[in-house]
């Protein structure tokens, strides 16, 4: 859990290799954002959807 330089506040759930795979943050604007990561740290999921 950590925020980082553009004001995000993040938690991230690692695999067992220590890679992330799923990341929930609160943008700077208040949004909740999940995302779901792929091996390579793509991200192949996202929630709220982009529209």
């Amino acid at each position: 859990m950590g925020k980082n330089d553009k004001g995000e506040v993040t938690v991230c759930l690692m695999d067992r290799k220590g890679k992330q795979r799923i990341r929930m943050k609160v943008d700077e604007d208040d949004n909740a954002v999940m995302e779901f990561l792929d091996g390579s740290g793509n991200v192949i999921y996202k929630l709220p959807p982009e529209q």
